[in-house]
């Protein structure tokens, strides 16, 4: 193979030049080198490039990429970082493990912050009883492999949450044994005595709700991670000059990666161990119509349990309400845009005029429906400036960038009408 790609035969020697560079001019550096990018790769051939590392290096695992699953009778492999899996991938775990056998320093990117790539833009996922059997994997982890590092986060290092106090319990010695034994506790602190136990139900069932998550890379480079700000294209390509559909996200230029990370033009990133889009996509409707059940079952008990909370903790309720509704409307937009895509690839699959139209008529509706959910959005993210913002992207899903979203789905709307007038002539 080419220097430089996997299996990457050349790379111990590359990492053992720039350790001992480095060591040269600062002898008690760590260097941490993470395999992230060939986790999907057999055993055998993860483990050789381990036998050749330097063995004072750390060595970085990721928690659960990679991880295989199997729902219904599709294949549906992890793609990237997700509360929806509390079990690690065998990638971590087999490299773990032989990490531990060859007497390398273990670290893993872990997000146990909080926040993943499940709502881009959210300070932390709300689900404390799937962070507490991580946790309890990674406790396990570091008894069992010598798991000493953790890479927390990339979003802005830390927010105030429960998620917070629950991993300081755990890692912090004396570990606490049993940490949902904490949530009475933590719910009262923040939400206060009389709330308490209707904020547990709250958390778990959005707990509940995270099993039925969809966490493909369409999904992540796209609705999810910008929410309702995401935009519909018609992907019928209307043009005299044969550009391209995809359009950029607008972002701030000082952005580090900005609207560059976001895949506008809906479509399935298809990947050689998952099952194909045109597969998927009915079953992930079903499954995010059932997470949004769920979901809503504990936005309304969480809006009922509101005037429960003191007055001087009521900031926190309305915050964590805002929270739970914004990620809400987030689940809208991705049902929206699996069923946009759907329509438009039939669409264009069909050569009768009449069901043509008729696949229009479903469009306009489904436009209509997420205009609606983005105008439902912003009041919410104008009363937390923390939702829709993200270190990396900046806003990408405030006031401004969802009246653009609405704009651009009008544009869309035009586009059909032009559209159903070609099938006219």
């Amino acid at each position: 193979p080419s220097p430089g790609w996997w299996p990457c035969e050349d790379y111990p020697a590359y990492i053992d030049c720039i350790k001992r560079v480095i060591r040269r001019v600062k002898p008690d550096a760590e260097i941490i080198f993470s395999t992230y990018n060939w986790g999907y790769s057999p055993l055998e051939q993860r483990r050789r490039f381990l036998e050749a590392l330097p063995k004072d290096v750390t060595l970085q695992v990721t928690y659960e990429i990679f991880r295989e699953k199997r729902i219904g009778k599709l294949s549906c492999p992890t793609m990237d970082y997700t509360i929806s899996d509390v079990e690690p991938g065998y990638y971590f775990s087999s490299e773990a493990a032989a990490a531990h056998e060859l007497g390398i320093r273990l670290s893993a990117t872990t997000n146990t912050a909080g926040a993943t790539w499940d709502f881009g833009t959210v300070p932390y996922v709300p689900v404390p009883h799937r962070w507490i059997k991580r946790l309890n994997v990674l406790e396990k982890a570091r008894q069992d492999w010598g798991l000493e590092r953790l890479y927390e986060t990339h979003h802005f290092g830390w927010w105030p949450s429960v998620i917070i106090d629950l991993r300081k319990a755990s890692f912090w010695q004396p570990r606490a044994e049993n940490l949902e034994a904490l949530l009475p506790e933590l719910a009262r602190r923040d939400y206060g005595t009389e709330a308490a136990a209707d904020i547990i139900k709250v958390w778990q069932r959005w707990s509940d709700a995270m099993e039925f998550y969809v966490a493909s890379n369409e999904d992540q480079y796209g609705p999810w991670r910008v929410g309702p700000a995401y935009p519909f294209i018609f992907q019928p390509n209307i043009t005299r000059t044969m550009g391209q559909k995809e359009i950029a996200f607008p972002s701030a230029p000082y952005a580090h990666f900005g609207g560059r990370i976001v895949k506008t033009l809906y479509q399935p990133f298809e990947n050689a161990n998952q099952s194909p889009g045109p597969l998927r996509y009915p079953q992930d409707l079903e499954r995010l119509a059932r997470m949004r059940e769920i979901w809503e079952d504990g936005l309304r008990l969480l809006e009922a349990t509101l005037d429960k909370i003191p007055a001087r903790k009521r900031d926190r309720g309305n915050e964590l309400f805002l929270l739970g509704s914004f990620i809400r409307r987030s689940i809208d937009t991705v049902i929206n845009i699996k069923r946009w895509w759907l329509l438009n690839i039939k669409l264009q699959a069909s050569s009768d005029a009449k069901v043509m139209l008729d696949i229009l008529t479903q469009l306009e509706e489904l436009a209509a429906e997420e205009i609606a959910n983005a105008r439902a959005t912003i009041p919410i993210v104008e009363q937390d400036s923390r939702l829709g913002w993200e270190p990396s992207m900046e806003y990408v899903c405030d006031k401004w960038h969802l009246e653009w979203k609405i704009r651009q789905v009008e544009s869309a709307l035009r586009e059909i009408a032009s559209y159903r007038h070609m099938l006219q002539l």
